[in-house]
This record gives structure tokens, C-alpha cells and sequence, in this order.
């Protein structure tokens, strides 16, 4: 009977653990949020601080190169950062994941691209300098970012081509969606021809454009 009282009286031990890691699991999700924030904030002030300076100082104007990375971060820190930390939101829908799918790839691809020209472009100005000053021309400079924006947008598109050319069977939010981990096979399988065309060489054709005007 003493030991049945005892038992009656003790508290409820799953209660307790389970309580717990639920005050845990929120304030490690507060956390979280809170550094995210202060990243996207110092993307974003950081971003916005060079592109003034580039703006400003007509000596800086030949890094327009540098201003369009800077632009492409900003738009990521603007765009891309907010929906990444809402998707694992319960109103994160299908439509909502292909956007951000289409944005994470559209920006990305954009960033790498302008890094690799700016290498490029960094080369000749130390290895040619003469001819830098020649064959770098406000053409040149447009021809080349209109090219990182079309092919951006290229492999931003492939995923969604993944998907369509699936018929729409398998959903993109199959298995969790972007939020929870998952995006099941409909989503592998866009990565895998994401992940394919950066592997075949698509991703090259920007950066060999000034390569091509400073060489004739």
C-alpha cells in the first residue's frame, strides 16, 4: 500500500522531459532567428555601404563588376534570406517552394558567375594593363552581365523543367517540402540536373566572354 501511495504522488516524469524540450526546442528556434536576422541585417547594410562608396568615388566606377556582386547579394539578403526562414511555415505551399527554388538557384548562379568575371577581369588589369584600359568598354561590361543574368536564369529554370517534364506527378513539397528536409524525389531529381548542367560546364560561358574581347 506505502508503495502504491508513493507512486501515486510522484510526478509524471514524461510530462516533465517532454515540457522541457519543447521550452528548449523554442528557444533554440529563437536563436536561431534572432542570428539570421543579424546576418540578413549586416548583408544587407554592408551591401548597400559598398555600392554607395562604388557610386560616389568616380576613381571606383571601373569596379562595376563588384557593384553587380554587390547588387545580387543585396537582392539575396532582401529576398532570399526572409523565405528561407519561413519555410518551414505551415503556409509555405508548393508554389511557394518553386519560387524559392527558382530564386536560390537564379541568385546563386548569379553570384558565382559575377565572382568568376571579376577574377577574369582582375587578371587582365594586373597581367595587361594597356590593353585593359583599351578593350574594357561600357559595352563590353553590359554584354557580359546581360550574359550572367540570361544564364542565371537558365539554370533557375532547369529545376521547374525537371518538374514539368515529370508531368506534375510528384509533388515538390512531397515528403516535408523545403522547410522540413524533405522535397522527396520530385525535388532530387531537379537537383540532380541542377547539379548535372554546373557539372557539364554551363555554368562557364560568362567568364570566357572578357577572356574572348581582351585576347582580339
Amino acid at each position: 500500500m506505502e508503495s502504491l501511495w508513493n507512486s501515486s504522488q510522484s510526478p509524471p516524469q514524461s510530462n516533465i522531459s517532454a515540457s522541457a524540450l519543447a521550452e528548449g526546442w523554442a528557444v533554440s528556434q529563437t536563436l536561431a532567428l534572432v542570428a539570421m536576422l543579424l546576418m540578413d541585417l549586416v548583408a544587407v547594410v554592408g551591401n548597400i555601404a559598398v555600392m554607395a562608396v562604388i557610386a560616389k568615388a568616380p576613381q571606383l566606377h571601373k569596379f562595376a563588376f563588384v557593384f553587380h556582386l554587390c547588387l545580387v547579394d543585396l537582392l539575396a539578403a532582401l529576398v532570399l534570406m526572409p523565405l528561407g526562414m519561413l519555410s518551414s511555415r505551415a503556409f509555405f505551399g508548393e508554389a511557394l517552394c518553386r519560387s524559392y527554388l527558382f530564386l536560390s538557384v537564379c541568385l546563386v548562379s548569379a553570384a558565382i558567375l559575377s565572382i568568376s568575371v571579376i577574377n577574369v577581369e582582375r587578371y587582365y588589369y594586373i597581367i595587361h594593363p594597356m590593353r585593359y584600359e583599351v578593350k574594357m568598354t561600357v559595352g563590353l561590361v553590359a554584354s557580359v552581365l546581360v550574359g550572367i543574368w540570361v544564364k542565371a536564369l537558365v539554370m533557375s529554370a532547369l529545376p521547374l523543367i525537371a518538374w514539368l517534364l515529370q508531368g506534375g506527378k510528384a509533388p515538390l513539397l512531397e515528403s516535408g517540402g523545403v522547410g522540413a528536409g524533405g522535397g522527396g524525389r520530385s525535388l532530387q531529381a531537379q537537383h540532380k540536373v541542377t547539379g548535372a548542367a554546373h557539372f557539364t560546364g554551363l555554368e562557364e560561358g560568362p567568364t570566357a566572354w572578357p577572356s574572348w574581347f581582351y585576347l582580339h
